[in-house]
This record gives structure tokens, C-alpha cells and sequence, in this order.
């Protein structure tokens, strides 16, 4: 019997000691979970980015170039890709002319320009930036107005929504932030600093803050969501031109990256946001730690664009590289002179590998495809450079490891 009863508790002993060890493995896997809203900027500057134990690079697979008419640009301000199934679209609005022009990537040529009226019931004031929920449904934001007109595939209005005025310089969009639709909800990156000073940019103002702007298409309401605006972005080492984020919204998934820190906030359901640290391998860390808030931004990495690859399962990271204020012959460096480097990352956004595109080549047009990655060559400097022509790289993504 006492034998018996020793086997008893020895049993109990072991069953309770795997119980706490499941449950601190548990909490220890809770805390592995990134959150860098409440850290200081040179804790996140300290820490190290994740590698994935996959390895990519992506492999020039071809050209394409598509003659235009001499009233349209070869690089856009606000580069739009529309995979219409049978057909692939690239996108942009001409203000020359005041229409969106869609070029088929397929035959190389100008597929449709829908032109927009200028004044009279049908004005439309911004033609630059837009949303393609299909061929014949046209969502267009108003910059400086706080309108989105729904517009069919001959201009046509169909309907009219108002943003909320007291919100209507709150919303952000642009080349390297989309706005997207889905359902009844238009998805924008929030601007909460919208006529501030500097000054007045502080913790106090950051607590609480939300990063995503969701207005509501039926009660023309604007609500902002998760993820929380981090407050490193009241600290005075952070240079001006650096304190926003990239944004992609899709129906799958939400990203978001912050400028100069490379904090990426993820989401599949739009509400509950994950962070991972994203940067590339020569990232100056300690270069970034001495950075001040009245620097020149470009001397440090921008985390300009974060798109999604759905058909590879991927993430791209497009990084203008921090570059020294004036060249050898002492003239101003410019935006086109950075080196552009798109740091490729796995589904759990951990570092899967690096490209630095040729230099003197590309533009900051970039776009994920079904086929791949498609980046403008209409750089100043590229000697090739055509005027009379849009110009794109085809990359695609092949597996190391």
C-alpha cells in the first residue's frame, strides 16, 4: 500500500511539473511576440532583424516597353497594377490631359484613357490617385478635397462620398502608401500630424494614435484602427522627412512599415496586427543612433514601399539606401541617386535574402505582378532612359534554398 502511494505522488509530482513547464513555455511564447509601440528608438535600433532559414534573389527575367504619345509621362506619381485575369494593366493618372490611362502589358500598348471633366457637375479636381476595383468601377480620391468619386469606364460618376471635413487632411495617400476598397470601407494610412509643428509632436500626442484611417462608404464616417502609432516618433533623434510609413492594403493581407526603423505591422483579418523587424543586411545601425531630427533624411535608409507577392507567398521591402548629402564634385544628391535595394522576406517576414538593383537604372515605380516584380526604368541618370516610352524590369523570384 505505502509502495502504492509513493507511485501515486511521484505521478502527481511529474504531472504537475509538466503542467507548469507547458504553461511557461506557453508565456514564454507570448513573449517572443514583437512589440515595439512603447520602445525608444535606440532599443529598436539595437536590435537584431530575423533570417529565415529560406533564401531567395530575384532573377531579371525581361523587358517591357510600351510606346506613349508625347502628352503622357514615362513614371507616375501614384503607379497602379490591375490583374484583370486574362489581362494585366499597368496603370496611371495623366494630368496633362486629366484621364487615367490604362497600358495592357500583355500587347504592349495604350488599352483605354478615360477622360475626366474638369469643371461643370462631373468635375473631378485629382486624377493621380485611384483605386481599380474593376474595369468599370473606378474609385478616385480627391486630394485636398476629401472626396472619392465612383467613376464607370467612361468617366462617368456613379457616386459621390464626402470624408468627414474635419478629417479630410487626416488621410494619406501616395506612391508609396495605396488606398484600397473593400465592401462598403475605404482603407487609408492615417496622417495625424496634418498641420502640426514639429514642436508639438510628443508622446503625449502619439499615446494612442492609430496608424490606419477606415471610412465608411454608407454613413460616411471615419473611424482609425490598429496598429497603434509607435511612440519612438516623438523622439527628437528622428529626421522629419522620415516619420511616416509605407502601407499595402489588400483583400489578404495589411502591411505597414515604418520609414526609418523598418518595423513592419502585418495583419490577415485587419484588426489584430503582428510587428517584425525588417531591414537590410547593411543597415547602419549606429550610424542611425547619432541620426538628429533637423538631419537631411537622406542620408539614412528609407523602408519606401512594402508590397505582397501572393502567388510566391513573399514580401519585398523596397529600400532607398542612405547616401551622402553632396557627390564627389560637391553637388546636391537627389532621391534618384540612391542605390535601391529590396530586402525579399518569408511568410513570417523574416529576412529571406537581398537585391541591390544596378545603379543609375531604375525608378521608385515598383509593383508586385503575378509574374513577378515590375520596376520602372525611367531613371534620369539611365542612359537608356526613353521619354517617349514606358520602361519596366520583370524580376522574379527564385528560390537559393
Amino acid at each position: 500500500m505505502k509502495k502504492c502511494n509513493f507511485v501515486l505522488l511521484v505521478l502527481f509530482i511529474f504531472i504537475v511539473s509538466c503542467s507548469q513547464n507547458t504553461e511557461n513555455s506557453v508565456k514564454s511564447n507570448v513573449s517572443k511576440v514583437n512589440n515595439f509601440d512603447e520602445k525608444s528608438l535606440d532599443d529598436i535600433l539595437t536590435l537584431p532583424i530575423t533570417f529565415s532559414d529560406k533564401e531567395y534573389t530575384l532573377e531579371k527575367v525581361k523587358e517591357i516597353n510600351i510606346p506613349i504619345d508625347s502628352v503622357s509621362q514615362n513614371w507616375s506619381k501614384y503607379p497602379v497594377y490591375y490583374d484583370a485575369d486574362t489581362t494585366q494593366y499597368y496603370i496611371q493618372g495623366n494630368e496633362a490631359i486629366h484621364s487615367i490611362d490604362f497600358y495592357d502589358l500583355d500587347r504592349k500598348t495604350l488599352y483605354k484613357r478615360i477622360k475626366l471633366e474638369k469643371t461643370g457637375t462631373e468635375a473631378i479636381h485629382s486624377v493621380t490617385k485611384f483605386f481599380i476595383k474593376n474595369i468599370d468601377s473606378i474609385y478616385i480620391f480627391e486630394t485636398g478635397h476629401g472626396k472619392i468619386n465612383l467613376v464607370d469606364n467612361e468617366g462617368h460618376i456613379l457616386a459621390h462620398y464626402s470624408l468627414p471635413q474635419k478629417y479630410m487632411f487626416n488621410v494619406s495617400t501616395s506612391m508609396t502608401s495605396n488606398f484600397s476598397i473593400y465592401g462598403d470601407k475605404a482603407y487609408f494610412t492615417s496622417d495625424m500630424f496634418s498641420g502640426l509643428h514639429i514642436s508639438e509632436v510628443t508622446e503625449k500626442l502619439i499615446k494612442g494614435k492609430k496608424m490606419v484611417a477606415v471610412f465608411d462608404l454608407n454613413t460616411e464616417q471615419l473611424d482609425f484602427t490598429e496598429p497603434q502609432i509607435p511612440i519612438y516618433l516623438a523622439s527628437e533623434k528622428l529626421p522629419i522627412s522620415l516619420f511616416g510609413c509605407s502601407s499595402h492594403f489588400s483583400n489578404e493581407i495589411f502591411l505597414q512599415q515604418t520609414n526609418f526603423t523598418g518595423i513592419i505591422y502585418h495583419s490577415k483579418n485587419k484588426k489584430d496586427y503582428q510587428q517584425t523587424l525588417l531591414h537590410r543586411k547593411g543597415f547602419l545601425n549606429e550610424e542611425a543612433k547619432k541620426s538628429r531630427r533637423g538631419d537631411n533624411g537622406i542620408v539614412y535608409d528609407n523602408h519606401f514601399l512594402i508590397l505582397a507577392d501572393k502567388k510566391s507567398n513573399l514580401f519585398y521591402s523596397v529600400i532607398l539606401e542612405g547616401i551622402e548629402e553632396k557627390d564627389l564634385d560637391g553637388k546636391p544628391n537627389s532621391y534618384n541617386d540612391r542605390p535601391i535595394t529590396i530586402v525579399i522576406a518569408d511568410e513570417n517576414f523574416h529576412h529571406a535574402g537581398e537585391i541591390t538593383l544596378p545603379k543609375d537604372t531604375h525608378f521608385r515605380n515598383v509593383m508586385a505582378t503575378r509574374d513577378g516584380l515590375l520596376v520602372s526604368n525611367a531613371n534620369p541618370k539611365n542612359p537608356n532612359n526613353d521619354e517617349g516610352a514606358l520602361s519596366f524590369t520583370l524580376y522574379k523570384p527564385k528560390k537559393i534554398k
